[in-house]
């Protein structure tokens, strides 16, 4: 999939800050002759200063540009985050990075959604590692499940009767 360079609209909305922080790294990037290819090198930052503490003329320049010309302000976690985000781009590329993007993406939304159903389903009064063992075994499992309704429906108690007569 091809995306055009510095366009950062395939975030979902929830990430507006973030996408204003990449735009505006992405304008003093392109401002700054040579920048690109400076931060493709592989020891840039500098090794031990990284890029909130870094010393070094160009790192210095983006970062000044970005202040100056930015929509918001940055900590310098949050500058550190960018530059590590641009850094990413100048040595794999624009669509390598969306493409990593939208597929953590996507996992985060696929792993909220098994959260939101997880929370729906009714609690489990039968887990421990007898019943979770047995739960592997279809038939097993549905007597367990009809068990959890039932006490579910009863404020999570069952006589030992009605269980001998779920599990038989």
């Amino acid at each position: 999939m091809s995306y055009t360079r510095g366009d950062f609209s395939f975030l979902p909305e929830s990430l507006t800050h973030e996408k204003n922080m990449l735009e505006d790294a992405w304008a003093a990037m392109e401002a700054v002759e040579g920048s690109w290819d400076y931060l493709a090198r592989p020891e840039v930052p500098e090794k031990d200063s990284g890029f909130m503490f870094s010393r070094d003329p160009m790192i210095t320049k983006i970062g000044n540009l970005v202040d100056k010309n930015g929509k918001i302000g940055h900590s310098g976690s949050s500058y550190g985050w960018t530059m590590r985000q641009m850094e990413f781009i100048a040595k794999h590329g624009f669509d390598s990075y969306v493409t990593l993007r939208l597929t953590n993406i996507k996992r985060q939304e696929e792993e909220e959604k098994a959260r939101k159903a997880a929370a729906e389903k009714p609690p489990r009064y039968f887990n421990d590692p007898f019943f979770n063992e047995m739960r592997a075994v279809p038939h097993f499992n549905a007597q367990i499940e009809e068990a959890e309704k039932l006490a579910a429906s009863q404020g999570g108690k069952l006589s030992y009767a009605q269980m001998r007569s779920i599990m038989g």
